[in-house]
């Protein structure tokens, strides 16, 4: 009998150590998994504000981009108008030989035969210099 009731002590000792470890298992698993959403409530956190800062940077250089073409196209539009106001007086449309002085051309036109280079100066209005060795 009193061996029995040692083996008795010794097995409730032993299911209660059992039930303190799991409780113990228990908590930490618990702990653990506070732990790991935190965690992940955090990555999650940070990804986020990872992505609104990217989105926010990518308005930013579209918008910079956006004012860059525009300033690019007003550039070009000033280039172009300002190369159309030098070549105005300047030769720039090889043409045919004009029949006579008052010939159809427009100013800057210009033509060439064996004997004349042909100028138009203004609207139907054309002068020629002969040509000559040197």
């Amino acid at each position: 009998t009193t061996n029995l009731n040692n083996e008795i002590t010794r097995a409730t000792d032993s299911e209660n150590t059992l039930f303190a470890n799991l409780g113990t298992e228990t908590t930490r698993a618990q702990g653990a998994e506070g732990t790991l959403t935190t965690n992940l409530n955090n990555e999650i956190t940070r990804a986020t504000d990872s992505e609104n800062t990217l989105f926010a940077n990518l308005g930013t250089e579209t918008t910079r981009a956006q004012g860059a073409e525009g300033t690019l196209t007003t550039n070009l539009s000033t280039e172009i108008s300002r190369a159309e106001t030098a070549e105005g007086g300047l030769m720039k449309t090889w043409v045919s030989v004009p029949a006579s002085s008052t010939a159809s051309g427009n100013p800057g036109d210009i033509a060439q035969d064996s004997s004349y280079l042909y100028i138009c100066t203004a609207t139907n209005t054309w002068k020629r210099v002969a040509l000559s060795s040197w």
